[in-house]
């Protein structure tokens, strides 16, 4: 599921996944937003397991309409998306239902909704799992 949001202002294209757990954004990003990247410690693991170190991490204030944010982005190459909203966000977030309202002439005025049925504290024991991990596969 795509959106339209803004960092630091700036319109980017985002994916919002609910398979991934970091939230990222795209390295080349970092010039036209005006992203601060601080050095972290930490491993990306890819759905092919593939192992990845990012470039950094990024505090950014992410607005999607009139909603804004402070959010960690993982900093990192990518091809397709300029910004993935993984599960670490919409927990964040506190976000128990999503709206989306398909206004591109599909269904035009309906909306669906999409419940996220994990529990909140279920998935911060899996984030700290996945966190330590990173930490501990990096030394």
């Amino acid at each position: 599921m795509c959106a339209i949001v803004k960092l630091n202002g700036v319109e980017v294209r985002a994916m919002i996944d609910t398979g991934a757990m970091a939230t990222l954004v795209k390295a080349n990003l970092v010039p036209r937003v005006g992203l601060q990247v601080a050095r972290a410690n930490i491993a990306v693991y890819l759905i092919s397991h593939h192992r990845v170190i990012p470039i950094g991490i990024a505090v950014v204030n992410l607005s999607v309409g009139s909603w804004v944010l402070e959010t960690t982005f993982v900093v990192m190459a990518m091809s397709r998306f300029d910004v993935i909203l993984g599960m670490e966000f919409l927990y964040n977030a506190e976000v128990g239902t999503i709206t989306l309202d398909y206004s591109n002439g599909l269904n035009q005025g309906n909306s669906v909704i999409m419940s996220i049925v994990e529990e909140k504290d279920e998935a911060e024991e899996g984030l700290d799992g996945y966190t330590k991990a990173s930490r501990q596969a990096n030394g």
